[in-house]
């Protein structure tokens, strides 16, 4: 027999139990025992008390009178005007900023998603019937994505909560019932759906309202007569002077009269000078698969030195300015990612172009921008607009890039701006990168912005059964008896007992273990594979190099590491630790290089997700934010506040501290803090278990 709804079995008793819909789960349902064992005459009785049940939910429900429409009517209007107001925001700016219109397109799904949630209500997935036939397989997707989340929306309780708080701000009154909600959510569809259809009308309507503003201007000015129109003649002694606003506009050859002021106004509008000689233009949609190869033409023609290596492209403006001003390696890829961004987004290709109005725009594209963009090597064949229509009605929510990543960004395009003028191109004098800055919520003292850890938060994070034993290698988070000595077990405790930088010991090699005065040692210095911060890319002067040589700790000897590194420096890779190296995505260029350890863009960035989730299991869903960079902090406390400690010995263990400024005496005119003096330092470290 089929299971019955709301019908509960307790021993061999069936009872009839359904909560209030409504009310918190954390209110008990109603129950009520049916007294037998029979389940057939369970399922008699349980339907009848369903039909009794919801006939009393209908008499609780409109108790209340429904909201009047006189108010709902007040709602919606309101409501469309700001509807209406946004939309016509988006169409003059993709209208009007050179982009290709995505809202176009999307206002039919829109359309048909609003109009199944209002004839429909709210479903599981959109009835097949609202789909129209000549969609493209593209679309239909887009419009199933939309569906699934516009009811994930109108389902969640804070999104809920917003549309009935901006009800109450404009009515000033609270909805007191179900039904009061229900009416407010459905005029805010319909406000929605309303606005979609009446943009495209308003154009032509504006259109419309100009046209006729222009004829009564056009005659109101007297620049139209017919010609059967008479004038009498004035009288011999009435001087008449034409009105001042029916002179006519000067002949076109004297707007520019040479050796005048406005010959200066008239260059302004000549052509501008082509771009570097050797980078090609970009023709059609621009991409990030087109800039590289306008980039790499700029990036060879720069590093050359072209016949003429001086255009007002944005390619050939930051190659120069990359090479001049010394960027290292890992400050052009990052440099470079907001170049790129910033052309994908404006659509622009030269410094000279660029306006206001771009600048705003790449500020609002970099708010919303997925921070996965590029995972996979077919976003680089895509525009802007796919890639922004693709975001917005993806069925999963997209991580945005965060704060610090957008004010990079920004800061890339100020550098850029300031480099093009040094060169003497025209750039816009109007333009502010002040106005367009990213505000970062939070930002205090430089210090507090990563939290270091307290010692007892240490002993409970490495108390996680990945460091005291597993239930297997691929179940790390659940206590047994195998122990998995691979990256994810070293690099955590290697920076716990050196205070170095995740990529620095994610990166090391193994020939990097080293004795060194008698004292096994980690030497972090640059390889191939990653250098280290603050050192150029290639530095040979020993002078110049960031090289640190720390003693290993007496608990890691005693954990196996330097048995674990001489068993690595065996194997076939030279990394210490090979298998931090993620597996490249399938056709990504990482897949098809020799080695794909040497285009791993962050070492170490293959780990992250296990140990968030260990830290959020062992410290109580980790609340003060703690990340693997706070280990650093913790070692770099430990000893800046141990009084009998030396500052440059601490220095020489854990490197320049970002804020810290340099004392010439003390970090300049000295040696290498003795080995002697290190291994004390490290030794002042206590044991985490």
């Amino acid at each position: 027999m089929r299971s019955q709804t709301y019908l509960y079995r307790q021993g061999r008793h069936y009872h009839f139990r359904r909560r209030v819909p409504g009310l918190s789960t954390s209110i008990r349902p109603v129950r009520i025992a049916l007294g037998t064992t029979d389940e057939k005459t369970a399922h008699t009785w349980s339907r009848t008390l369903i039909t009794e049940f919801e006939a009393m939910l209908d008499a609780f429900l409109f108790v209340i009178d429904p909201l009047p429409e006189e108010l709902i009517a007040h709602y919606f209007d309101a409501r469309l005007k700001q509807a209406l107001d946004t939309l016509r925001r988006q169409s003059r700016m993709e209208r009007m900023s050179e982009r290709k219109a995505t809202l176009a397109m999307a206002v039919p799904i829109q359309r048909v998603v609003l109009t199944s949630l209002l004839t429909d209500g709210l479903g599981d997935a959109l009835p097949p019937s609202h789909l129209d036939a000549t969609w493209s397989s593209h679309e239909v997707k887009a419009a199933v994505d939309l569906y699934a989340r516009e009811v994930a929306v109108l389902r969640d309780s804070g999104s809920r909560k917003a549309i009935l708080g901006e009800f109450e701000a404009l009515t000033r009154l609270k909805p007191r019932s179900s039904e009061h909600e229900y009416q407010v959510i459905e005029a805010h569809l319909h406000a929605r759906l309303a606005a979609l259809g009446a943009e495209h009308e308003g154009q032509s309507i504006r259109a419309k309202v100009f046209e006729d503003r222009a004829k009564e201007l056009t005659s109101s000015q007297g620049l139209f007569h017919p010609v059967e129109t008479r004038h009498p003649e004035p009288h011999p002694m009435v001087v008449t002077h034409p009105p001042v606003q029916n002179a006519s506009p000067p002949p076109l050859d004297t707007l520019a009269v040479p050796g005048t002021e406005d010959e200066e106004t008239a260059s302004a509008f000549q052509p501008s000078p082509p771009l570097t000689e050797g980078v090609a233009e970009i023709e059609g949609p621009i991409t990030v698969e087109k800039l590289r190869v306008q980039l790499t033409q700029a990036e060879h023609i720069a590093k050359e030195g072209a016949p003429r290596p001086d255009g007002a492209d944005i390619s050939s403006v930051f190659w120069r300015m990359a090479l001049v001003d010394g960027f290292t390696n890992q400050t052009i890829d990052q440099r470079v990612t907001g170049v790129r961004l910033f052309c994908l987004v404006t659509g622009l290709q030269r410094v000279d172009q660029i306006r206001q109005h771009h600048l705003s725009s790449f500020r609002d594209a970099l708010a919303e921008f997925p921070s996965n963009f590029l995972r996979s090597e077919h976003d680089a064949k895509k525009t802007f607009e796919e890639i922004r229509y693709e975001a917005r009605h993806s069925s999963k929510p997209t991580k945005a890039l965060s704060g610090t990543t957008r004010k990079r960004h920004t800061k890339t395009i100020e550098l850029l701006l300031e480099r093009a003028e040094s060169e003497g191109h025209q750039v816009d004098q109007n333009l502010s990168i002040k106005k367009i800055k990213p505000k970062l919520k939070g930002a205090g003292k430089k210090h507090n912005r990563r939290p270091a850890f307290r010692f007892p938060e240490l002993q409970k994070v490495f108390d996680h059964t990945l460091w005291q034993g597993a239930k297997s290698k691929g179940r790390r988070h659940f206590p047994g008896d195998v122990i998995t000595k691979d990256c994810r077990y070293w690099i955590p405790l290697v920076l716990a007992y050196t205070g170095a930088r995740r990529a620095e010991i994610a990166g090391l090699l193994a020939s990097d273990i080293q004795k060194r005065d008698g004292h096994d040692c980690i030497v972090i210095q640059a390889n191939e594979y990653r250098g280290i911060k603050g050192e150029e890319p290639g530095e040979t002067d020993p002078t110049k190099k960031k090289t640190r040589v720390v003693p290993v700790h007496p608990h890691l000897i005693e954990l196996g590491f330097l048995e674990f590194s001489e068993k690595q420096k065996r194997g076939r890779s030279p990394l210490l630790f090979p298998d931090v190296v993620p597996k490249p995505r399938k056709d990504s260029k990482r897949a098809l290089a020799p080695d794909p350890a040497m285009m791993v863009e962050k070492f170490g960035e293959s780990i992250d997700d296990m140990w968030r989730n260990s830290l959020e299991k062992t410290l109580d869903g980790n609340p003060r934010g703690l990340v693997m960079h706070s280990l650093r902090h913790y070692v770099n406390n430990a000893f800046l506040f141990d009084k009998h400690l030396k500052a440059p010995v601490r220095l020489d263990l854990v490197g320049h501290v970002d804020d810290e400024k340099e004392n010439t005496n003390r970090d300049v005119y000295r040696d290498e803090s003795p080995m002697q003096l290190k291994v004390e330092a490290i030794n002042l470290l206590p044991r985490i278990f």
